[in-house]
């Protein structure tokens, strides 16, 4: 016998950081957030570079690009972040926030050689 309940299942929210911690410089950097919600897939999450969020930093001008999904159905959102031909000063920690107490960083060095 099934017993339907009328609550929706509830877990954790969940949040996943992807990308390349090694970029050569003048490569595009990209990270991956996926967020998941505990019940639906989260409107937005909050990108922040060395503390500071994404938004208020100039040093990109326009090598910025934000890219969010959210593939149907389900509780995920994909937020990318690209900062398109990298400098050494774009090296540091990247972090994608879901909430105040959910939030994963990322570190991503810049390398400055030529490749053989």
């Amino acid at each position: 016998m099934y017993i339907f309940s009328p609550d929706p299942i509830e877990h954790e929210p969940e949040l996943h950081v992807t990308g390349s911690e090694y970029v050569s410089l003048n490569e595009d950097i990209r990270l991956v957030c996926n967020a998941t919600g505990a019940t639906m897939a989260p409107d937005n999450v909050d990108w922040f570079f060395n503390g500071e969020p994404v938004s208020a930093n100039s040093i990109w001008h326009d090598r910025l690009v934000r890219l969010n999904n959210k593939p149907l159905p389900g509780r995920s959102l994909i937020s990318e972040l690209i900062i398109k031909r990298a400098t050494m000063e774009d090296r540091g920690n990247y972090v994608c926030r879901l909430t105040k107490t959910l939030a994963k960083g990322f570190k991503v060095h810049i390398l400055n050689g030529i490749r053989i």
